[in-house]
């Protein structure tokens, strides 16, 4: 059995012998043995990382490697992931610095594609699916009069369903005014007005609501 230090003479020597055989002469040849013998012992040294025994590099704590050259990985990456020189690379659908953590919840629930994004995996669920992952059903016939996600409301009910051009007029649909840009615009009211006086511009025209009207309410 060759050490390190042995077997790189051993086949340094070897080599030599070859050339010599071939042609004591050949000068360019000899430049070739030496840069092949150079090539050895930089592939073969352990460096500063580690030491040679029974012709293998064993590495220092904190190194790895044929060559004692890489840095190592937690233990848990080899599950679900690569150890790159002391980076786990993840397999898809994994997450973490030691990718233990599913990347995507529940597979995307047979409803949507795991895909990487900016170092994390999310997904990206098919239409008619939403939820981080992929298991909420959306309305998307809105016409039918059935509550086809299971909600509880039906067609233009349903905000969902706000974006199809059957609900664009419907008064579920409208769009209504944040409470508080409604007060800043008005005098505030003073500090003996009544209870009505205080909230009716919830009530107003163009206020936080649309299908209220000022003549269905009484200051009494």
């Amino acid at each position: 059995m060759y050490g390190c230090t042995d077997l790189l003479a051993h086949i340094a020597a070897t080599m030599l012998d070859d050339d010599d055989d071939d042609d004591d002469d050949d000068d360019d040849d000899d430049g070739k043995v030496d840069n092949d013998y150079k090539s050895l012992l930089i592939n073969l040294d352990c460096g500063s990382n580690g030491v040679c025994e029974s012709g293998k590099c064993h590495c220092m704590p904190g190194w790895t490697g044929n060559l004692c050259d890489q840095l190592p990985c937690d233990a848990r990456c080899s599950e679900h992931g690569q150890c790159k020189n002391g980076t786990c690379v993840c397999s898809q659908g994994w997450n973490g610095r030691h990718c233990t953590l599913p990347g995507c919840e529940n597979g995307c629930s047979r409803h949507g594609q795991c895909t990487l994004e900016n170092g994390e995996y999310r997904c990206d669920c098919i239409e008619g699916w939403a939820g981080s992952d992929c298991s909420i059903a959306l309305e998307m016939n809105c016409k039918d009069n059935i509550d086809n996600d299971g909600d509880g409301m039906t067609d233009c009910s349903d905000s969902e369903c706000c974006s199809h051009p059957a609900c664009a007029e419907h008064i579920m649909c409208l769009s209504s005014n944040d409470p508080v840009e409604v007060l800043l615009r008005k005098q505030p009211p003073s500090v003996t007005a009544s209870f009505y006086q205080r909230v009716k511009f919830l009530i107003e025209e163009n206020s936080v609501q649309s299908y209220a009207h000022m003549d269905e309410y009484s200051e009494k």
